[in-house]
């Protein structure tokens, strides 16, 4: 009888559980913000004065516990977002930083703040709304003019 009471209980999750759900995302996270930084160091119009800072300050567990903490996710949300999704958000979170001058306060209203290349929508609501590659596009690109001017 025990044997059908294992196979037909569910398992309690442990804090281990969450734990390992945690890690995970700061993993994917952590991608990318590696990933934006590979990006940076693949052009040299993608140098700002910050970029230094950020490969020295940025891309660390830390950074990734921050953006979890603004965004506040559901478990809904994680799991419409995904791996790859969580991934696009560290990349998304590296570049604009970059871009608002390594301020955070600053990165937290471009998040914020509606831009016309998103047809009127803001940064964050995009992410909620799981439209990370339009936004990651939009983000590559406005990186592509907008750092190449700052450096001129």
């Amino acid at each position: 009888m025990s044997g059908d009471d294992d196979a037909d209980s569910v398992r309690a999750i442990t804090p281990l559980d969450c734990f390992m759900e945690r890690a995970d995302l700061i993993a994917s996270l952590l991608t990318g913000m590696r990933r934006a930084e590979d990006f940076r160091a693949q052009g040299a119009a993608y140098n700002t004065a910050h970029s230094q800072q950020m490969a020295v300050d940025h891309g660390k567990a830390a950074d990734a516990e921050l953006v979890l903490s603004l965004f506040a996710f559901t478990p809904e949300h994680l799991k419409l977002l995904g791996s790859t999704g969580i991934e696009n958000l560290g990349e998304i979170v590296c570049h604009a930083w970059a871009l608002n001058g390594g301020n955070n306060e600053a990165l937290i209203g471009w998040f914020r703040k509606p831009m016309n290349a998103l047809d009127g929508q803001t940064p964050a609501a995009l992410v909620r709304s799981g439209s990370l590659k339009v936004l990651l596009l939009v983000l590559r690109q406005q990186l592509e003019w907008e750092l190449p001017k700052r450096s001129a």
